[in-house]
């Protein structure tokens, strides 16, 4: 989860929720974006599974800290994969507006592929696959092509100071500098969040 976060980008995770577990309820989306961030990229994640969203884009501020709801700025969601999310594969919440969402792949969700709770659709939706759409038209139905989701890698990246980031399930995000070979210099595991939608 990323709430009152700047200069975030979250790209090349391989994501699955561990749904039905008692020890974690949910519902709780893989990825969510919410109140008061700027700036953020969720780009080539692949999501297997979610208890809630797969991706959630939501102006809700965090649960119990008595901060007020205000919707994130300049957000892109693209090129990702979500399956098999417990409700939307693709969530933009009713006080969104102005995220780009883009070349996205949402297949085989349990209430929408694509939904967007926005009055008049105030988020771009372009190039996106999809069997299920609220309101109809946000996706594409998907080709042959769209069924294999081919394969990503495992990275997470933050840019900036302030950037407090949570992943569902058994994964971590790694908040550092990539040296010369790739590899996460002086990394800091953050922890994982749990947050009823």
């Amino acid at each position: 989860m990323v709430y009152n976060s700047s200069w975030v980008r979250l790209t090349g995770n391989d994501i699955s929720a561990r749904v039905g577990d008692e020890d974690f309820p949910g519902p709780a989306s893989a990825i969510r974006i919410g109140a008061r961030s700027h700036e953020v990229v969720v780009d080539r994640n692949r999501i297997r599974s979610a208890s809630g969203n797969g991706i959630d884009v939501t102006d809700s501020a965090e649960p119990h800290q008595g901060k007020e709801d205000l919707a994130p700025t300049k957000v892109t969601v693209s090129r990702n994969t979500a399956r098999q999310a417990e409700l939307a594969g693709l969530h933009m919440a009713a006080g969104t507006s102005g995220v780009s969402v883009t070349a996205n792949t949402a297949l085989d969700n349990k209430v929408w592929d694509c939904q967007d709770e926005s009055t008049g659709i105030k988020n771009t939706w372009q190039d996106n696959v999809g069997a299920r759409s609220s309101p109809r038209r946000l996706c594409a139905a998907p080709t042959d092509d769209d069924i294999d989701d081919g394969v990503l890698g495992q990275s997470a990246q933050v840019a900036g100071h302030r950037a407090p980031v949570g992943l569902l399930g058994d994964h971590r995000v790694q908040v550092g500098r990539r040296g010369e070979l790739g590899e996460v210099e002086h990394p800091v595991d953050l922890p994982v969040a749990i947050v009823d939608v």
